[in-house]
């Protein structure tokens, strides 16, 4: 073959090849924005394959309750056993952890409108709040968020939360352009763990749900070694320090999402209330910020008509593992206690307050 041959057939299949790598991102580009949305968010993609399931298992017209919040939500809450197997009537409510590890009020409101767009609408949402995620301290939440978990709507939905919105654009942008590369890690977890060896654990915030929702960390069922235990919840108390002290002040980008919530749920006829998760900072807060924060709380719920329901007295200190997350044994004990409640009835009424879902600690 002539060399002036050689390097036409060279061009061409180099030209080929770029062709084909560029029709590949683009399929794969057009997949991530209309296909599964595991396929772009392992975590919130499986619990809502999760949650599709236990719905076409279940009755028709079964009141549908759902938990959204942080990872202490994930591994605090089993719906397994909040839900009462022997109630077979048709109000018995269906249970569902929907918590997504590190969320807030804008993931929360995030999570919220997915549900919405896939026509799931909940009968009753139980939404997490945590004083020490909404102080003004730290980063903020919604520029934490991973770029390549969101869709374009939600993209849309982040910016207007998000500090840099060019940054946003331009960093999903260019995850989209190569989603080979931005992706191969979690579509290798998806199809052949085997080859990610070790790094196969890398990513617990979806890997251990039960099928209910609730989180399976084996490292939480129970403390170990009580040296060990202590420097986690050292550890834990210095990266909050800052938010238990006062005074109190709430980050706009926090207060807005969790009141679009709230207004979202009461546009949708959906009944809300607050969640207050036990809490083994309680006693470390300032006066003034757990004063402040409880009163912005009763103010807020009041507004929407979103009772308060508070679990923060709930747990003893050696009942977490870390300071923040429930041992396996106690979030049974926390969830086994949620079942007494007809939950379709809370939300929406002023009848439940602050102090009928109060206890003293166990």
């Amino acid at each position: 073959m002539r060399r002036h041959d050689l390097t036409r057939h060279s061009r061409r299949a180099l030209a080929w090849a770029l062709s084909a790598f560029v029709t590949a991102q683009l399929l794969l580009t057009w997949a991530l924005e209309n296909g599964p949305p595991e396929l772009r968010d392992p975590e919130y993609g499986r619990k809502l394959a999760l949650l599709r399931q236990r719905l076409a298992e279940s009755r028709p017209g079964r009141p549908l309750v759902l938990f959204l919040g942080s990872s202490r939500v994930g591994v605090g809450v089993r719906p397994s056993l909040v839900m009462d197997p022997s109630n077979t009537s048709p109000n018995a409510p269906l249970v569902f952890n929907f918590a997504i590890c590190r969320a807030g009020p804008v993931m929360e409101l995030l999570c919220l409108r997915r549900l919405l767009d896939e026509g799931i609408r909940p009968d009753l949402l139980l939404i997490e709040v945590w004083s020490p995620l909404m102080h003004d301290r730290g980063q903020l939440e919604a520029d934490s968020i991973a770029t390549r978990r969101l869709s374009f709507s939600d993209l849309a939905r982040l910016s207007r939360y998000h500090r840099d919105r060019r940054s946003l654009f331009l960093s999903w942008l260019g995850e989209r352009l190569v989603p080979t590369s931005t992706y191969a890690t979690e579509w290798l977890r998806r199809s052949a763990p085997w080859l990610l060896g070790d790094r196969r654990q890398a990513d617990l915030d979806w890997w251990g749900l039960d099928a209910w929702g609730w989180l399976d960390i084996p490292a939480f069922e129970s403390l170990g070694p009580l040296p060990l235990w202590r420097r986690r919840t050292e550890s834990v108390h210095r990266a909050y320090a800052g938010a238990l002290t006062g005074p109190l002040a709430l980050r706009a980008d926090e207060d807005r999402p969790l009141h679009e919530l709230l207004a979202l749920c009461r546009e949708r006829r959906i009944r809300a209330a607050l969640l207050l998760m036990p809490d083994e900072f309680l006693a470390q807060y300032h006066p003034a910020v757990r004063e402040g924060f409880e009163t912005y709380l009763d103010e807020l719920g009041r507004r929407y008509d979103a009772p308060v329901l508070d679990m923060r007295t709930w747990v003893e200190s050696d009942g977490f593992y870390d300071g923040v997350h429930l041992t396996h044994a106690v979030a049974d004990e926390f969830s086994a206690r949620l079942r007494a409640w007809n939950l379709p009835q809370i939300g929406g009424t002023k009848a439940v307050a602050r102090e009928a879902v109060s206890a003293p600690r166990r």
